[in-house]
């Protein structure tokens, strides 16, 4: 309670954070842009596993602050989860700059299944039968044509990175 009370008065609460607290097994995969558990200052000790951790937080810059008391100080220590080893690319229309059509994803296997949905969702997207170019992914960002704008997101769990509007542009 202290947390929110806290984020409400910087003006960050229900706008850019919300806290939440639920049990890590509950969460999809990728799910977190950041996870913060003050489970080292109440406990001295997390309340998940790393490999728990991993499941949850993105790869390619998802954060994990964790608290603890050193001597009577407030310490937090910070882990920054790396790529997704094994990962593919597609940073173009067709894969690649030969054009093979092929990625180098050595992680994607049956069943598939969705991540994520909803936004950035349809609206204000290039209908495929106007030639708009495909989406390209490179170090879990998709970066897309939209009518008069190009949006990224991240590829893991939909969280809107940036857009850039451009007048005109559709194809």
């Amino acid at each position: 309670e202290r947390v929110r009370r806290c984020l409400q008065s910087a003006g960050l609460w229900g706008d850019r954070i919300v806290v939440e607290p639920w049990e890590i097994s509950s969460l999809p995969d990728y799910f977190a842009n950041l996870i913060v558990s003050d489970g080292m200052l109440t406990k001295g000790e997390t309340c998940f596993t790393e490999e728990e951790r991993n499941r949850v937080l993105r790869p390619w810059g998802g954060v994990c602050l964790l608290g603890s008391f050193e001597d009577r100080e407030d310490s937090w220590s910070k882990i920054v989860r790396g790529e997704l080893d094994g990962a593919g690319n597609w940073t173009q229309q067709y894969c690649d700059p030969a054009n093979t059509a092929c990625s180098n994803d050595r992680l994607v296997d049956g069943p598939l299944g969705v991540l994520w949905y909803g936004e950035p969702g349809p609206i204000g997207m290039v209908e495929r039968h106007a030639e708009a170019h495909s989406p390209v992914c490179m170090n879990g960002h998709v970066f897309m044509e939209g009518e008069n704008r190009i949006v990224a997101v991240d590829a893991f769990n939909g969280t809107l990175l940036w857009e850039r509007k451009i007048p005109g542009a559709v194809r």
